[in-house]
């Protein structure tokens, strides 16, 4: 599982569903920006075709299994956060330094300060 080094411009902003996984969505978009940015999307961030929509929930949801499941090998200590992770799919930008470790990946995150008010869950 590994990610391609593909980097965004200044130009490329990235819309992501807001559908609690945000963040994952973040890091799949983040293996191939451009492709993230080929698909027609809705104003929101979700993919129009329904079939790319679920492949694209589907891999979000699996990195977080992974990534928890990587986690708890490698950092035990960070259990409860690592299982509240698990569980609600949902991570903080606290939870980012563990979620980067698991994946051996660096990362540099911001989050909108509207974003909270603009959480949606379900499509």
């Amino acid at each position: 599982m590994g990610h391609n080094q593909t980097s965004c411009s200044q130009a490329d902003v990235l819309v992501i569903p807001p559908d609690g996984l945000c963040g994952w969505h973040c890091l799949v978009a983040s293996r191939d920006v451009q492709g993230f940015l080929a698909v027609e999307r809705t104003s929101l961030g979700y993919a129009k075709a329904v079939d790319r929509l679920r492949l694209e929930t589907h891999l979000a949801r699996t990195l977080c299994k992974e990534t928890c499941d990587l986690a708890l090998e490698r950092s035990p200590h960070q259990q409860e956060a690592i299982e509240r992770v698990r569980c609600q799919e949902f991570f903080a930008m606290e939870d980012l330094a563990w979620i980067a470790d698991a994946l051996q990946i660096s990362v540099r995150a911001s989050c909108d300060p509207e974003a909270p008010m603009h959480f949606h869950r379900g499509v």
